[in-house]
């Protein structure tokens, strides 16, 4: 289960999970967010709607109270279910965040970071030229490299090896990041780096980042167009 999957179970019924949804809630720390915002807004909901019928009145006065109450509660099921209407159609029509693609892509090739053997310089310049992009700097030496189908383009995927271990990089040049953005999603932990008007995902698998990597990175980095 991905996560824009997630979002649509939760906000259809977050309160009945299947297993596959709730493992993937323990293994998402953004998608956990979404599920406890949700379920408080489902209690938030259950306390306005319990409008109580105050006792000892006359009976007219009751009637009154009743017919006031079942009006409320008409408008308010009307007004939910409008809210459910578009929240579904949201969940159905919005892309995953560009944090969660680059996840959910990081999972499906998992062999990516066990690679000890040096990419050759041709396989490099190929999988680069294809993605727009050259380094004016080579940022370190790379053990694996691709040139991946990601969200509509052919994008260079390459995992840098480091002191700290193996390190990936998306390099983005038709997705736009207006500022660096961190992100620690299912053991995948990365930030998304302004690059021109490109971007680049720094990943790792739970170490700790360095900054000075970041933006020796992202500096390096040129679009061919």
């Amino acid at each position: 289960m991905n996560c824009l999957e997630f979002r649509r179970a939760a906000g259809a019924d977050p309160q009945h999970l299947t297993g596959e949804a709730l493992e993937h809630a323990r293994g998402c720390a953004a998608c956990a967010r979404y599920l406890a915002e949700v379920r408080e807004l489902d209690v938030r909901i259950a306390r306005a709607l319990a409008v109580p019928v105050p006792e000892g009145r006359p009976a007219a006065a009751v009637a009154t109270v009743t017919h006031t109450r079942r009006r409320y509660l008409a408008l308010a099921a009307s007004v939910l279910a409008a809210i459910g209407v578009g929240l579904v159609g949201w969940l159905a029509l919005a892309p995953p965040s560009l944090a969660a693609d680059v996840v959910e892509h990081m999972r499906g090739e998992p062999e990516s970071w066990d690679s000890h053997t040096p990419a050759s310089d041709a396989v490099l310049e190929k999988a680069m030229q294809r993605g727009d992009a050259w380094f004016t700097t080579m940022p370190g030496r790379f053990m694996y490299v691709q040139s991946c189908w990601f969200r509509g383009h052919y994008v260079p995927h390459l995992v840098l090896e480091t002191g700290d271990g193996p390190v990936t990089l998306l390099l983005l040049r038709n997705e736009a990041v207006k500022a660096p953005t961190d992100f620690d999603e299912g053991g995948y932990r990365g930030v998304l780096l302004p690059v021109n008007n490109g971007a680049v995902a720094i990943v790792t698998r739970g170490a700790a980042l360095s900054a000075e990597l970041e933006q020796r990175i992202a500096a390096a980095i040129q679009w061919t167009s």
